[in-house]
C-alpha cells in the first residue's frame, strides 16, 4: 500500500517469495532475497538493508515497526497486546513480569521468554520470531500487528484476538487451534492449515500464507487486514467480512467466492483472479501483486495505501484512490493506469510518473482527484474514503446511501451470514464462530469473549480490541472503556497525558510530549517533530515514522522523561539499555541484529 512512505530498492526479488504486506513504508534494499523466505508483512516502515537474506529465515511481520527475535518462547507466556510499536530487546524476560500494554511500538528481542510472563495486549505491531511456541501459550489480543514466526505451533494454542496485525509463519498449525479474533493484521504463513480451524474474527489485518486451506474453514470476520497467501482457496469458504486490509495471495480464487467486504487494506497476490469476483470495497490499502488482473475487475476503492507490484496491469484497471501511501514497483505499468491519489506521502522519486500526473496545489490524501481516475469515477463532491461509490462495484453491490465500511451488506455474504439489520464490522455474528463461542447479543469485534481467553482473563463485557479490560493489566492500568487503540484514556497515563478523546494515533496531544512537540491539533503520527531528530532532520511538520533512525540512535537521543508509549520500564531491558527515562523506540540496540546489520547510525537505510 505504502509503496510510498518508504524508499526501497528491490534488486533481486525472486518469484514467489511471500514477502510481507508492508514491504513498503520503509526504505530497504533487498540485494539477494531468496525465494520462499517468509518475510514479515511490515518489512517496511523501517529502513533496512538485507544484503543476504537466506531462504526460510523466519523473519517477523513487522521487522518493521519493531525488530524482534523470539528464540525460545515458552508455553503460556501471556504476551501483551502492544508489545509492539516499540523497539525492545528482551534477552531474558522472567515469568510474570507485568509488562505494560504498549510494550510495542518499540523494537525488541525476546531471546528466552519464560512461561507466564504477562506481556501487554499488543504483542503485535512488532516483529517477532517464535521459533518454538508451545501449545496453549495464551498470547495477548493483538499478538498481531507484529511479525512472528510460529515454526511449531501445537494444536489449541489460545492465541489472542489480534494474533493478526503481525506477521507470522505457521508451519504446522494443527486443526482447531482457537486463534484470536484478529489473527489478521499480521503476516502469516499457514503451510498446513487443516479444515475447520476456528480462527478468530480478524484473521485479517495480517499477512498470511494459506498453502492448503480447505473448504469451509470458519475463518474470522476480519480475515483481511492481513497479508495472506491462499494457494488453494476453494469456492464458498466463508471468510470473514474484512478479508481485506491484509496481504494475501489468492493463487486459485474461484469466481464468486464470498470474500469479506474489506478484502482490501491488505497486500495480496491474485495470480488468477477471475473477472467479476465480488471483492470487497477496500481491496486497497494493502500491498498486492496482481500478476494477471483482467481488465475491469471491480477492485475495491482503496487498492492503494499498500505496496504493490503490478507485473501485468492492463490499461484502465479501475484501481482505488489511494494506491499511494506505499512504495511500489510497477515493472510493467501501462500508460493511463488510474493510480490512486496519494502516490506520495513517502520519500519518492517517480521519474516516470511525471508524464501522467499534472502538478497541483493540494495533492493531499483525502480529497484529491486525479485526471487518471476521471475515466473510471464520476466526479463527486466528497470522493473520500468512507462514502464513495465506484461504478466497478455496481455490478456486485446494490446502490445504497451509505456504502461505507461499517454498514454495508454484500450479496456475496448472504449465503454464509443470516441477514441482519447491521451486518457491519462491529456487530456481526458468524455461523462459523458458533462452534467456539457461546451465542451472545453482541458478538462483534469490540465486545466479544473468547473461550481461549477465559483461562487468563475473567469474562467481561468488553473483552475486545477496542474496549477490553485485561486482568493482567490491573496492576498497571485501572479498567477503562477505551484502554486501547481507539481513543482510550489511561489513568496510569494521567501524569503525562491530559485525558482527551483522541489520546492516540489520531491527532492527540500529550502533555508529556509538550517539551518536545509544539502544541498542535494534529500531533499524531505523520506530523510530529522530535528534538532528538533535530540533528538529522530540519524541523518540519512531517518528521514522522518513516524517516527516523533506530538501534544506533543512542548517541543521538538524550534520555528524556517520555519513557515509552504509555510510560513503562522493563526489567528485562535493563541488561541491554542503560536505565534512562526514555526507554523508547528510537534508542534501543539489539544484540540479535548484530549478526545481520553492522552497527551504524542508520541501521536501516542504505
Amino acid at each position: 500500500m505504502n509503496i510510498l512512505r518508504t524508499q526501497r530498492t528491490f534488486s533481486a526479488l525472486k518469484e514467489h517469495s511471500p514477502h510481507s504486506k508492508n514491504i513498503l513504508r520503509t526504505q530497504r534494499t533487498f540485494s539477494a532475497l531468496k525465494e520462499h523466505s517468509p518475510h514479515s508483512k511490515n518489512i517496511l516502515r523501517t529502513q533496512r538493508t538485507f544484503s543476504a537474506l537466506k531462504e526460510h529465515s523466519p523473519h517477523s511481520k513487522n521487522i518493521l515497526r519493531t525488530q524482534r527475535t523470539f528464540s525460545a518462547l515458552k508455553e503460556h507466556s501471556p504476551h501483551s497486546k502492544n508489545i509492539l510499536r516499540t523497539q525492545r530487546t528482551f534477552s531474558a524476560l522472567k515469568e510474570h513480569s507485568p509488562h505494560s500494554k504498549n510494550i510495542l511500538r518499540t523494537q525488541r528481542t525476546f531471546s528466552a521468554l519464560k512461561e507466564h510472563s504477562p506481556h501487554s495486549k499488543n504483542i503485535l505491531r512488532t516483529q517477532r520470531t517464535f521459533s518454538a511456541l508451545k501449545e496453549h501459550s495464551p498470547h495477548s489480543k493483538n499478538i498481531l500487528r507484529t511479525q512472528r514466526t510460529f515454526s511449531a505451533l501445537k494444536e489449541h494454542s489460545p492465541h489472542s484476538k489480534n494474533i493478526l496485525r503481525t506477521q507470522r509463519t505457521f508451519s504446522a498449525l494443527k486443526e482447531h487451534s482457537p486463534h484470536s479474533k484478529n489473527i489478521l493484521r499480521t503476516q502469516r504463513t499457514f503451510s498446513a492449515l487443516k479444515e475447520h480451524s476456528p480462527h478468530s474474527k480478524n484473521i485479517l489485518r495480517t499477512q498470511r500464507t494459506f498453502s492448503a486451506l480447505k473448504e469451509h474453514s470458519p475463518h474470522s470476520k476480519n480475515i483481511l487486514r492481513t497479508q495472506r497467501t491462499f494457494s488453494a482457496l476453494k469456492e464458498h469458504s466463508p471468510h470473514s467480512k474484512n478479508i481485506l486490509r491484509t496481504q494475501r495471495t489468492f493463487s486459485a480464487l474461484k469466481e464468486h467466492s464470498p470474500h469479506s467486504k474489506n478484502i482490501l487494506r491488505t497486500q495480496r497476490t491474485f495470480s488468477a483472479l477471475k473477472e467479476h469476483s465480488p471483492h470487497s470495497k477496500n481491496i486497497l490499502r494493502t500491498q498486492r501483486t496482481f500478476s494477471a488482473l483482467k481488465e475491469h475487475s471491480p477492485h475495491s476503492k482503496n487498492i492503494l495505501r499498500t505496496q504493490r507490484t503490478f507485473s501485468a496491469l492492463k490499461e484502465h484497471s479501475p484501481h482505488s484512490k489511494n494506491i499511494l501511501r506505499t512504495q511500489r514497483t510497477f515493472s510493467a505499468l501501462k500508460e493511463h493506469s488510474p493510480h490512486s491519489k496519494n502516490i506520495f506521502r513517502t520519500q519518492r522519486t517517480f521519474s516516470a510518473l511525471k508524464e501522467h500526473f499534472p502538478p497541483s496545489k493540494n495533492i493531499s490524501r483525502p480529497q484529491r482527484t486525479f485526471p487518471a481516475l476521471k475515466e473510471h469515477f464520476p466526479p463527486s463532491k466528497n470522493i473520500s474514503r468512507p462514502q464513495r461509490t465506484f461504478p466497478a462495484l455496481k455490478e456486485h453491490f446494490p446502490p445504497s446511501k451509505n456504502i461505507s465500511r461499517p454498514q454495508r451488506t454484500f450479496p456475496a455474504l448472504k449465503e454464509h451470514f443470516p441477514p441482519s439489520k447491521n451486518i457491519s464490522r462491529p456487530q456481526r455474528t458468524f455461523p462459523a464462530l458458533k462452534e467456539h463461542f457461546p451465542p451472545s447479543k453482541n458478538i462483534s469485534r469490540p465486545q466479544r469473549t473468547f473461550p481461549a481467553l477465559k483461562e487468563h482473563f475473567p469474562p467481561s463485557k468488553n473483552i475486545f480490541r477496542t474496549q477490553r479490560t485485561f486482568s493482567a493489566l490491573k496492576e498497571h492500568f485501572p479498567h477503562s472503556k477505551n484502554i486501547f487503540r481507539t481513543q482510550r484514556t489511561f489513568s496510569a497515563l494521567k501524569e503525562h497525558f491530559p485525558h482527551s478523546k483522541n489520546i492516540f494515533r489520531t491527532q492527540r496531544t500529550f502533555s508529556a510530549l509538550k517539551e518536545h512537540f509544539p502544541h498542535s491539533k494534529n500531533i499524531s503520527r505523520t506530523q510530529r517533530t522530535f528534538p532528538a531528530l533535530k540533528e538529522h532532520f530540519p524541523h518540519s511538520k512531517n518528521i514522522s515514522r518513516t524517516q527516523r533512525t533506530f538501534p544506533a540512535l543512542k548517541e543521538h537521543f538524550p534520555p528524556s522523561k517520555n519513557i515509552s508509549r504509555p510510560q513503562r520500564t522493563f526489567s528485562a531491558l535493563k541488561e541491554h539499555f542503560p536505565p534512562s527515562k526514555n526507554i523508547f523506540r528510537p534508542q534501543r540496540t539489539f544484540s540479535a541484529l548484530k549478526e545481520h546489520f553492522p552497527h551504524s547510525k542508520n541501521i536501516f537505510h542504505i
